[in-house]
């Protein structure tokens, strides 16, 4: 018995007289035991006897079985164990006899018991770093001990250790099933050999090398599923990349009987989700992390778990070659093994330039299996587009290929590419690999490759003139300091030139060609005062032209019928436009900058489906064309035209217009139209809250003011998620935040009866400081891409969120202020749970803490907020002194913040109830959207607008509290504050002239509220003309001032002297 315990292998000859031996059946009941508790393997050999007439005892079996029970009738239970283990035994794959010639048989037995015997070897883990984690998560997949059959994927890109993985899967689990097969390689076998040869070599290891001939796939189909669907098999297909060969070999889970597994590794996710395995069943191979690489590689360059003294740094450099793929890590520590440390450098230069084919090969694989539409994409991203945007990249590939959403997305699912933080990014070695392909093995001169990038290789292309018809695409940055002087001919051999983006290239001698193929071409400082004459891009889709020198683009008419964008921003000489007839679909045209432009063709005025114009900046325009019909225009930004005098009637010409800015259009004249003003200013939800920011010129008078009050078309609401977070640079605390530290922490006193409000939300705020500036590349990551941090965490709960920056693309020089509003879910989230646990006097200790080095938060703030229903007023001790010795209340409500409760509230030359409150109370603000107001509102009926309405808003609470004064004011979205008529305010208002509204009420959305009220000399008000009156929102106000003030900012100084001292 110790002999069995202590074995590997069992195997049991089953003869016709076999359980006649009752020793025989002791020791096979006892094989069966180990084999279900120490997954040793049995394998069955039938003499000469049918396996059913052992699996159900009959014939010879039965014979026996007769006589044990009536020998062994007092203990009948050990007779039954022996029936059992038959039972058991016999369901076990093995080795058939009958009909077969014995001594090929014995050869098969022999081959395929070395096989086990090496299969139960267990694998050298020594060179598996991190293994154990990923296979934690990896068998957490697998339901053992469930009697269902699953389906399960590894996938990941080539080189990441899918095969590895499966086979540690194989090793730890293979004893527990019936069966078990590992097919290596399906990918290059199917290739090699077809699938026929697979399905006999799956059907021989479950049956132990059963001889099985047959001749099609159809064939083997049916045997599998035949064969298959009582046993309980592990069987794992290694590197599929073709459905047909899942079909094949595991085309349903109903081909397997109950708790069987079968494992796929792919680079495919696609060929997963088409087989019909369920996502959450798809694991994908985590990249190893710095420490689990450095680990790694130091046992292939060491023999150790570390690197020696005086290596580390040059192990980092090749970890980051590498990108902590295990298979490039490997055979770069292998290859360093045993060198000195004075070769590794010349190594490094060596892999970059030509990478080791043994990782090439592996990652062509992924390569080759691309339709020829996806390898050109694939090209594109690796040689110019990996790292930028996926929205620019995408609109790109539109321009190039005919829909290529489905080719991305293949590329996406066999992890050639991947979208990072919204830019696409692919693995170093993969790029290097795509540009490999494109340089060619050996290289070709770079004038005949599809696709150039590197500088050298355009100046040398273009400045010899060696380009050829092959060359489809230029795509350089090019540093500023690098200039290309080129001659006329530069382009004249690439006709089949379709993508051309380069910069700073001077063109001493004019330039006579451009390739009729360029779909999109930016180019940067383009040197001269138009484009070639003879340039007829009749499928150019963008063109992009910063900076350049142009005067006028084109002179008369070009047929540009696929034009889609015109971008000529900051083109400083240019003085007109050219003529867009021959571009009637023109989408965005972009001229901010022109400062000297002050011509625009008339033809403008027919694109009918421009939906983008701007002319920023361009302070010498004076007028803009007599007839405009821009049925598609949604933008129009008219900022810092400080010549323009006329805005034509336009605007009812552009019934989609969603955005007209005229900042800084300090001469411009008003219309009398209400067409200026009939369309909604908001409708379009941005990403960017703050983009959408519509001004008005400082000069427009009173009455286009006025009929802003009878817009219907202004949102009712705002959505409290339009925007809750901003960064600008600052280095104070805004006054009205009714709590400030210094430091990074501060309390928030939340009294604990507010925990049945449901509305209240708060703010917060920092200012913080990056006191230190180090390379991007050598700070370590707190995020992927990201090397600093801010979390917020609120005390005693374990809430808390956060910001993450990088200095990757510039400098962070000076403080900056972040401040975030925190609705009232997210209250509710983050702090209620905290007041359940908070002291007496009901503190939230609110604490930033900072990752990154030289990051600190230097002052922190928090203020609550009511949603326009509960406004704390501060004491008057708290108040400054221009507040206590003018009593003007507004400064008070700017500082307590009452501005997010939609009204100053004091203004009127009411007598009495004296709006000054010393000890204050809850004050509390009915939300106009309880009365029958909105209710009529909202069933489109304009019955509450006729006449005058008067609304009781203030009641008190508190012994002592009374309301002196009250006023009400019209207030949309905050965006615009709207005054009533001048007939419609009382005499005392007429007569004191409160001048501070009249001067804000023209759009100045930030400057607080009107100070007319009335003469009620009670807690009510009178409101005239209640139009859509609307409270505050306080993050679009906090927006609102944000980006005003911004703007102001950079308009302040702007005269028109430039253009004056240019003409």
């Amino acid at each position: 018995m110790k002999a069995i315990e202590e074995s590997k292998i069992a195997i049991v000859i089953l003869s016709k007289d076999y359980a006649s031996s009752s020793w025989c059946l002791i020791e096979l009941a006892k094989i069966i035991e180990c084999m279900k508790k120490m997954r040793l393997v049995v394998l069955p050999v039938f003499h000469y006897v049918n396996p059913s007439d052992v699996r159900y005892q009959r014939g010879t079996f039965a014979e026996a079985f007769a006589k044990h029970e009536e020998r062994f009738k007092d203990n009948i239970e050990d007779v039954n164990t022996w029936r059992a283990a038959l039972t058991d035994v016999a369901n076990l794959s093995g080795f058939d006899l009958r009909n077969k010639d014995e001594s090929k048989v014995i050869e098969q037995m022999v081959e395929n018991i070395l096989g086990k015997l090496f299969s139960t070897y267990p694998i050298d883990y020594k060179d598996l770093v991190g293994i154990d984690s990923r296979m934690e998560k990896l068998v957490s997949l697998f339901g053992m001990g469930l009697n269902d059959v699953r389906f399960i994927g590894i996938w990941g890109m080539g080189g990441m250790g899918k095969t590895t993985l499966a086979q540690v899967v194989y090793d730890r689990f293979h004893h527990d099933f019936e069966g078990s097969s590992f097919l290596a390689n399906v990918r290059e076998q199917s290739g090699k050999h077809g699938l026929v040869y697979l399905q006999k070599q799956l059907l021989s290891n479950i049956f132990m090398g059963w001889d099985i001939d047959f001749q099609n796939v159809q064939w083997g189909i049916n045997m599998i599923q035949e064969r298959f669907c009582h046993k309980r098999v592990l069987v794992i297909l290694d590197d599929v990349d073709q459905p047909d060969q899942l079909e094949a070999l595991a085309g349903e889970q109903s081909w397997f009987g109950q708790g069987s597994r079968i494992i796929i590794t792919t680079r495919d996710h696609h060929l997963l989700i088409s087989h019909q395995v369920a996502e959450a069943q798809i694991y994908k191979v985590e990249e190893l992390n710095n420490d689990e690489a450095l680990k790694l590689f130091s046992r292939k360059a060491f023999k150790e778990d570390k690197p020696l003294e005086g290596y580390v740094e040059m192990c980092q450099k090749f970890i980051n070659y590498a990108g902590h793929l295990p298979l490039a890590l490997k055979v770069s520590g292998s290859f360093l093994f045993s060198r000195g440390l004075n070769l590794w450098e010349s190594a490094l230069v060596r892999f970059k330039e030509n990478p080791p084919r043994e990782i090439m090969d592996v990652l062509q694989i992924s390569f080759d299996g691309l339709e020829e539409r996806e390898k050109n994409i694939f090209l594109d991203i690796s040689c110019f587009f990996k790292g930028e945007y996926e929205s620019r990249v995408t609109n790109i590939l539109q321009i190039l290929y005919d829909k290529p959403d489905i080719d991305i997305d293949v590329l996406l699912k066999k992890s050639l590419v991947t979208i990072s933080w919204g830019r696409f990014q692919m693995h170093d070695l993969l790029q290097e690999l795509g540009k490999k392909i494109v340089r060619g093995d050996p290289p070709k001169e770079a004038g005949e490759r599809s696709r150039l990038w590197r500088t050298e290789d355009v100046r040398h292309v273009l400045k010899d003139i060696t380009g050829t018809k092959l060359v489809k695409g230029i795509f350089l940055n090019s540093p500023l300091e690098i200039e290309m002087h080129l001659n006329a001919e530069a382009f004249s051999e690439m006709k089949n030139l379709r993508l051309l983006k380069i910069n700073n290239v001077k063109l001493s001698e004019g330039l006579n060609y451009l390739s009729s193929e360029l779909r999109f071409i930016h180019w940067d400082g383009y040197p001269l005062a138009s484009i070639p004459t003879s340039f007829e891009p009749e499928k150019l889709v963008e063109l992009h032209m910063h900076c350049s020198l142009i005067k006028q683009l084109w002179k008369g008419i070009k047929n540009l019928n696929e034009l889609k964008l015109i971008d000529l921003s900051d083109s400083r000489n240019m003085i007109e436009t050219p003529d867009f007839t021959g571009v009637p679909y023109l989408k965005e045209l972009i001229l901010r900058g022109c400062t000297r432009l002050y011509k625009i063709h008339a033809s403008l005025g027919n694109l009918k489906w421009l939906i983008q114009l701007d002319l920023n900046g361009c302070k010498c325009l004076e007028i803009l064309p007599l007839e405009i019909n821009l049925e598609s225009l949604e933008v129009l930004d008219l900022s810092g035209c400080s010549r323009l005098k006329k805005l034509q009637e336009i605007v009812g010409n552009m019934p989609r217009l969603s955005k007209l800015s005229l900042r800084g259009c300090n001469v411009l004249s008003p219309t009398r139209s209400n067409k200026l003003l009939s369309f909604s200013l908001m409708q379009r939800r941005s990403p960017d809250p703050m983009g959408m920011l519509v001004a008005y010129s400082t000069r427009l008078d009173q009455t286009g003011s006025k009929l802003l009050q009878y817009s219907r078309q202004f949102p009712m609401f705002l959505d409290d998620d339009s925007f809750n977070s901003v960064i600008i640079p600052g280095s104070e605390i805004p006054i009205w935040f009714s709590h400030q530290s210094v430091g990074s922490s501060v309390n928030l006193p939340v009294a604990s009866d507010f925990l049945c409000n449901t509305s209240t939300g708060f703010v917060v705020c920092a200012v913080f400081a990056l006191r230190e500036h180090h390379p991007f590349d050598q700070l370590p990551r707190v995020s992927t891409n990201f090397t600093h941090s801010i979390h917020c965490h609120f005390y005693p709960s374990s809430a808390y969120y956060g910001i993450l920056f990088a200095e990757e693309f510039g400098k962070i020089e000076s403080d900056h202020l972040w401040l975030r509003y925190h609705l009232p879910h997210e209250f509710k989230k983050a702090c209620k749970g905290a007041l359940s646990r908070s002291d007496a006097n009901g503190f939230i200790q609110i604490n930033f803490k900072t990752k990154g080095p030289g990051l600190e938060v230097t002052k922190c703030g928090a203020h609550l907020v009511y949603n326009g229903r509960c406004v704390i007023t501060p004491y008057e001790d708290d108040l400054d002194d221009s507040a206590k010795d003018t009593k003007i209340q507004q400064s008070r409500d700017a500082h307590v913040g009452d501005e997010l409760a939609g009204f100053s509230g004091e203004a009127g030359t009411s007598k009495s109830n004296d709006v000054d409150v010393p000890h204050p109370k809850r004050i509390r603000l009915l939300n106009l959207n309880e009365t029958a107001c909105e209710e009529e509102e909202s069933s489109e009926t304009a019955s509450c607008h006729e006449s005058p309405r008067l609304i009781n808003f203030f009641e008190t609470e508190g012994p002592g509290l009374e309301v002196k004064k009250c006023g009400a004011h019209l207030v949309y979205n905050g965006r615009c504050v709207i005054t009533p008529y001048e007939d419609d305010l009382d005499d005392s208002a007429k007569d004191t002239k409160i001048q501070q509204s009249r001067d804000d009420y023209v759009g100045d959305e930030l400057a607080g509220f009107s100070e007319e009220a009335g003469t009620s000399k009670s807690n009510d008000v009178d409101v005239p003309h209640p139009k859509r009156i609307l409270f505050a929102n306080l993050i679009e106000r906090l927006v609102l001032c944000f980006g005003n003030w911004i703007g102001n900012l950079c308009t302040q100084g702007q005269g028109d002297s430039d253009c004056e001292e240019e003409e």
